[in-house]
């Protein structure tokens, strides 16, 4: 077996650039290596030392492809050792499905996917209206797993109109696990998501965020417009675990989201805050949230969900998420997911693609 890429491997290392297309394929059953470090059973990409890193993959389907280490479906590993050449990448992920698919072993990362943004490089990728189901990691991030790490590293990253199901994680982040680590900074984001039934055998049913690995980070995430039912850690933080214990910096924003019937083995089972700086603002948590944290128009009604035995997490009409959020909150939809021709506005649809502005007041 290849020990990166079972499928498709690209190396931009060197002041090389990368700007490949891949459009509606299947990337099925592929394989990397067991006995070593292995990363991407489908899709391995890389770049050092200058590197422009930009693939696109539209509309390809990921499933059932198997790493014995990081990245059960796609790995992207950018870095630059060189100070006077800093890398950039600019992965797109846009419309694909991520399913069954699985990085194995203790420290098997990502699921689906493993990025890496490393040393002297800068990172704006983004994953955009794809499906993340029944994905397994070891390791931490069932479905994926987003790390900053070493100096002047920078992954600002978006995870945008995504739907995240029935992901496990063996530790950490069932679905999602951002890291800022090693002095690197993350300012993922993750918005319009929905998170389901995800499950960690440690902390953070759906969401995990630390920023200390072997030595301190910054790790400045948040969570905006999403939506988390059913998700379950065997420890803390049945939908969100935030870990800045450790050292370094980190701090989340929780805004425009509603929390309910997650679950964790501590009396706080929606979100667990070990030690960071936590900001809640314009949401619906089931219990509320008792822990120090900055809190701003938190409601503890139900939401009124019209399916959610069945995955369906949208509002009915007497919903107390119908008018219930902040605009500010909005972030620019600079990729046009509307489709309006207008990438100054602020992003108004949900994950359905339906208006999430009521009566001019965004909806949770």
């Amino acid at each position: 077996y290849a020990t990166g890429g079972g499928g498709i491997g690209m190396d931009g290392s060197g002041n090389g650039t990368i700007r490949a297309l891949v459009r509606n394929c299947t990337f099925e059953g592929n394989t990397c290596s067991l006995q070593a470090v292995s990363r991407g059973a489908a899709v391995f990409v890389t770049g050092s030392v200058g590197a422009v890193i930009e693939p696109q993959f539209i509309g390809c389907t990921f499933r059932d492809n198997y790493s014995g280490d990081d990245g059960g479906a796609l790995a992207f590993n950018v870095t630059s050792t060189d100070l006077l050449a800093r890398s950039f990448s600019a992965l797109r992920v846009d419309s694909c499905l991520f399913e069954n698919n699985e990085s194995v072993g203790q420290f098997g990362r990502g699921g689906a996917i493993w990025m890496l943004t490393g040393s002297n490089t800068e990172s704006h990728n983004v994953i955009s209206n794809s499906r993340f189901i029944n994905n397994v990691a070891g390791g931490n991030g069932g479905a994926v797993f987003n790390r900053a790490s070493f100096v002047l590293s920078l992954a600002d990253d978006r995870i945008i109109n995504c739907f995240f199901s029935g992901n496990q994680s063996q530790q950490d982040g069932g679905a999602l696990y951002f890291r800022g680590s090693q002095s690197a900074t993350n300012t993922g984001q993750a918005v319009n998501c929905v998170f389901y039934n995800n499950q960690a055998a440690l902390n953070g049913g759906a969401v995990f965020s630390t920023s200390f690995s072997s030595e301190a980070g910054t790790s400045q995430n948040q969570l905006l417009n999403c939506s988390f039912y059913g998700n379950a850690a065997q420890l803390e933080g049945g939908a969100v675990y935030l870990d800045g214990a450790a050292g370094g910096v980190n701090e989340m924003a929780i805004n425009n989201s509603i929390l309910w019937e997650n679950s964790a083995s501590s009396a706080e089972k929606e979100i667990f805050n070990n030690g960071g700086t936590l900001s809640l603002s314009h949401n619906i948590i089931q219990g509320g949230y008792s822990s120090p944290a900055n809190q701003e128009a938190i409601q503890t009604a139900d939401p009124l969900f019209l399916d959610p035995a069945n995955g369906s997490l949208l509002l009915s009409p007497c919903s107390p998420a119908i008018n219930a959020g902040l605009n500010d909150f909005l972030p620019i939809d600079y990729l046009d997911l509307d489709a309006d021709l207008d990438s100054l506005e602020r992003l108004d649809i949900d994950l359905n693609g339906d208006n999430r502005l009521f009566e001019s007041i965004t909806d949770l």
